[in-house]
């Protein structure tokens, strides 16, 4: 569900300069206390009882309601309500990191610019988390297709035609996060397609794995799916946009200095250039790297 256009997002407080909660129960937690008051519709007292572990209700919601004020999430409506409870409710968390982006470049000059932007801080680290998770798990499914595809020893022949096609978007209704759907189907050809081999660098070597008896690769959409809401009109879940690439390749994009997963990057997307525009993705190795920097 995307922001509503209605959606107005009232000035902060000022810090209450009170960090005593956050050093205690540390910058995941106090994320998760965030993220559950405004998107989740929870008040002070049920934060303490469901994430803080004060269970007794003795505290009546203060812990919580300290760390929020830490960074001015304080007021309340004529209905007596906490004004900032439930504010992104139904709405993606990718979503509401736009908005609040947008936000701050529309409206530079609001008096609680920095307040905003620490809490666009702490929601982007919670959508890195949350992309983590995902990750494993598509990996995981990519295993277990190729093992599939595989299991007879038969080669399969893969015919890939590029070509723009519409974004697939889901939403996990249990938790309320949304996220655009990566089909494993897609990255698992895009593996056969390139042998086994690893995209920057065909002498890069690999374990066997165990699953499907091949060279072990992993794949990697070069425009991050959590980009994806630049690209209304195509998806990025498409081969175009897949390599293959050994894990040390793998883990050097996402965790190495800047120097050296640039001209990885650089050199990935030269090479899918054309057939990325073909899919409706044009894009330039700088307005790339600034989306890895973010």
């Amino acid at each position: 569900m995307k922001v509503s256009e209605n959606l107005i997002f009232p000035l902060l407080e000022e810090s209450s300069g009170r960090d005593r909660e956050i050093k205690q129960f540390g910058i995941k937690k106090v994320e998760e206390v965030i993220y559950h008051h405004l998107f989740l519709n929870k008040d002070h007292r049920q934060l303490d009882k469901e994430l803080l572990g004060k269970i007794d209700g003795t505290t009546k919601g203060r812990i919580s309601a300290n760390i929020l004020y830490y960074y001015g999430i304080k007021g309340k409506n004529n209905k007596n309500r906490a004004i900032y409870r439930g504010i992104f409710h139904g709405i993606s968390l990718l979503d509401a990191v736009e908005y609040l982006e947008n936000l701050i470049v529309q409206k530079p000059s609001r008096r609680d610019i920095v307040n905003i932007i620490k809490i666009l801080n702490h929601l982007k680290n919670s959508l890195d988390r949350e992309e983590g998770d995902k990750d494993y798990s598509y990996l995981e499914e990519i295993d277990e297709y190729l093992k599939e595809v595989l299991k007879d020893n038969v080669e399969k022949t893969i015919n890939i035609v590029d070509q723009v096609k519409q974004p697939n978007f889901s939403e996990n209704i249990l938790d309320k996060k949304s996220g655009y759907r990566r089909n494993p189907k897609v990255a698992t050809e895009s593996i056969l397609v390139a042998d086994f081999k690893c995209e920057v660098s065909e002498d890069h070597i690999t374990f066997i794995s165990k699953k499907y008896n091949k060279p072990y690769m992993e794949a990697h959409h070069i425009v991050p799916m959590k980009f994806q809401y630049k690209f209304p009109n195509t998806s990025l879940d498409t081969h175009a946009n897949i390599v293959a690439i050994c894990p040390n390749c793998h883990r050097l994009i996402h965790h190495a200095t800047e120097l050296e997963y640039e001209r990885i990057l650089d050199l990935l997307l030269n090479k899918r250039i054309t057939r990325l525009s073909n899919c409706g993705i044009d894009i330039d190795i700088n307005t790339l790297l600034l989306m890895y920097k973010e």
